[in-house]
């Protein structure tokens, strides 16, 4: 507290951050130097019960104490860059200064902290060879002032190096956070760049949050909360992971309890299903979050999410003892799950019963290639595959436990709301119209006639001399008037689905009826002039059977 005659030193001639929040009654947050170390300090004026202003109080975060968060984490090395312009005007460096400063090799504007293994000079050594090819990139970047990540290749690995500004109340930046990450190929090196990112961005977004609790709250409660966030992030990404989640927690505890596992075993049956995919932080969302099949190496990198996760919580002394749970929960009875190919007895009890708790959320829920089994149909299968998939014990204890279960109709992977689908777009747009392509309609009706799509009609429109308006006035020019077209298309009625099939042909699906030769006036005037023409059809979904594209293709 900043109140010399009741709480302490008066520091407002010493310190400028106290005496700016004094003087304006403002809340500052700042990068400095101490005598020990860089960090964030964060002042705020303090009010009594009446708000008269009383002082000042700090709460502080040292960039030694961030750096250790990130390197017991993921093992990413980091140092932090400072500006010369603040050592020249004696902001930064003092005469009672502890830490020493050196010139940084990736920018010559910036000094970085000795003292650190990779800030020795055996270190900064080997970062001049590897930087030397990007140095000038860097220091492009750098004038940005944006975040950036490069690879710098050395000594037959690859590097990927991340840089993160830290800027002052004027928006300059006046550090930088430097991250190096060894990677021994390509192929791992973009599948974990993911990490780099995400874990720097958490940290820089939460920072604030972190620091208050890191000061108020005690060790153990701060882990939790560091590692739920993570839990949150992941749910965000993806909100049939958020449901499933929680799902599977709560499948795993009703045979847990029904098992006769205590209540701390069922504790940690609980905490081990909440946090069981926090690996899939690392997963790029274009496979995370892919809806139609993986290739073998997007299968592969999906795997690794257990070992991640198993790497994160048993490097924390609270975690350590679900850390093998979770690892364990794709594993198979009969040896032949993932990632260690364990069987029987050599798969923890608790990742057995989490294994069924999976399967079986997995089997009731919609997914994009695949409609849900009713309870029963989850339950006969369990049965069936025990001894297989599953421990042949639990899997019949999990049957009759499970049996009761109620779930949702709502719980989908498809998209239900506008945000959803866009989010779809990334995998099913068509590229020159911006409408949907050829796979989602092939998806779309898989569900035409469930309650979750409930598809009324159909609206076909077929263009015609559309070849010869290209040879005429080019394929870029057609592919203009096939965009203006779906435009027209979409804006006639925004509440369907509007897709771009065979070329020059679009179809339209409609929850509710729908006669586009109602519109044929609007549609006519975007082909104005330009000698194509069009035909129309309508199909009732109750007088045609299309449940798929080719039932479709049929009626064309």
């Amino acid at each position: 507290m900043h109140k010399p005659n009741k709480f302490g030193d008066d520091l407002t001639d010493i310190r400028a951050d106290f005496k700016y929040v004094n003087e304006t009654k403002k809340m500052l947050r700042v990068f400095t130097q101490g005598r020990t170390s860089h960090g964030f300090r964060n002042t705020f004026p303090i009010f009594d019960k009446n708000n008269k202003h009383i002082g000042a109080m700090e709460i502080s975060f040292s960039s030694d104490s961030f750096q250790w968060s990130l390197n017991h984490i993921s093992k990413i090395h980091t140092h932090f860059l400072v500006d010369k312009n603040i050592f020249n005007a004696k902001a930064w460096l003092r005469d009672d200064l502890i830490i020493k400063y050196t010139q940084s090799v990736e920018n010559q504007h910036f000094m970085l902290a000795l003292g650190n293994l990779h800030t020795q000079e055996k270190c900064i050594d080997e970062n001049k060879i590897k930087l030397a090819p990007i140095k000038k990139e860097i220091e492009l970047k750098m004038l940005q002032e944006s975040k950036f990540s490069l690879y710098a290749k050395h000594a037959g690995h690859i590097d990927i190096v991340s840089f993160i500004p830290i800027k002052n109340l004027d928006d300059k930046a006046i550090a930088w956070l430097v991250s190096y990450e060894k990677s021994p190929s390509i192929e791992s090196t973009f599948f974990m760049i993911n990490i780099v990112r995400v874990i720097t961005l958490l940290f820089s977004s939460l920072l604030v949050y972190l620091v208050i609790k890191m000061v108020l709250q005690s060790k153990i409660k701060d882990y939790e909360e560091h590692i739920l966030s993570l839990v949150d992030i992941i749910e965000k990404r993806d909100t049939y992971t958020a449901g499933h989640t929680k799902r599977v927690a709560l499948y795993s505890v009703l045979i847990a309890k029904e098992m006769g596992c205590t209540q701390k075993r069922q504790d940690e049956m609980h905490k081990a299903a909440m946090l069981h995919d926090i690996g899939k932080i690392s997963i790029p969302d274009s496979i995370l979050l892919k809806p139609n099949k993986l290739t073998r190496l997007e299968y592969e990198i999906i795997q690794e999410h257990v070992t991640i996760s198993y790497e994160i919580l048993s490097k924390t002394e609270i975690y350590k003892n679900i850390a093998n749970i979770i690892r364990h929960h794709h594993e198979r009875h009969d040896g032949a799950g993932y990632p260690q190919g364990l069987k029987g007895s050599e798969i923890p009890v608790l990742s057995q019963i989490m294994i069924v708790a999976d399967a079986f959320d997995a089997m009731t829920t919609n997914r994009i290639y695949k409609s849900k089994m009713s309870v029963d149909e989850a339950v006969n299968e369990i049965k069936e595959l025990a001894g297989k998939q599953f421990n042949p014990k639990i899997a019949n204890i999990a049957a009759l436990v499970l049996a009761d279960v109620k779930i949702e109709n709502s719980i989908t992977q498809k998209p239900t709301t506008k945000i959803e689908r866009e989010r779809f777009a990334y995998f099913y747009r068509d590229a020159i119209t911006g409408a949907y392509n050829r796979e989602y309609l092939d998806v779309i009706l898989a569900y035409a006639n469930t309650n979750e799509m409930d598809i009324t009609c159909i609206n076909g429109i077929y263009l015609h001399n559309f070849s010869n308006y290209n040879k005429k006035y080019s394929w870029t020019e057609g592919d203009k008037l096939l965009k203006k077209f779906a435009i027209a298309l979409d804006a006639i009625n925004d509440s369907d689905f509007v897709f771009r099939v065979f070329g020059d042909d679009f179809v339209i699906l409609n929850q509710k009826h729908f006669d586009m030769r109602e519109h044929m006036v609007t549609l006519e005037k975007v082909l104005i002039d330009t000698n194509i023409t069009m035909t129309l059809s309508h199909f009732d979904m109750k007088k045609h059977k299309i449940i798929t594209i080719y039932d479709l293709e049929k009626l064309f």
